[in-house]
């Protein structure tokens, strides 16, 4: 009788040890499954300035696009296909030195019609910023 309650103790002890490696072993992570299409749209606004020196951007094809004096507020969309690892960036280089006027400029990711990434400078002469989206 000991035995036979030893045995279902010790196989009692297996099969919970079983179940519990196997629920460690499930992912929690909610990550979509990559490559995934994404929509993504680039906006660029700001007070006390009505063009940029220069600005770039990741575009569709994973490369940068270069753009000078350009007119804000700035917006640009596109879909494409991104992995684990990719990144969206938009940056920009503002010289407003010979005005000293102070202005802010505001830069804004949106990856599927989400905001994901913001971030607004101030300055009086110069300003550079830039801002990343990793997936």
């Amino acid at each position: 009788m000991k035995e036979k309650i030893n045995m279902i103790t010790r196989l009692s002890v297996l099969v919970l040890a079983t179940l519990f490696l196997n629920e460690c072993n499930k992912s929690d992570d909610p990550k979509p499954a990559y490559p995934k299409n994404v929509s993504v749209a680039y906006k660029v606004s700001g007070t006390g300035v009505s063009k940029v020196t220069s600005l770039s951007y990741t575009n569709a094809t994973g490369g940068s696009t270069s753009l000078t004096d350009t007119t804000i507020p700035f917006s640009v969309s596109f879909n494409g296909t991104v992995n684990v690892g990719d990144d969206l960036g938009l940056s920009v280089l503002h010289n407003n030195s010979a005005t000293g006027n102070p202005f802010n400029i505001k830069l804004e990711i949106y990856v599927d019609n989400k905001l994901v990434k913001t971030e607004t400078y101030e300055g009086t002469s110069s300003v550079i910023g830039a801002i990343v989206h990793f997936f």
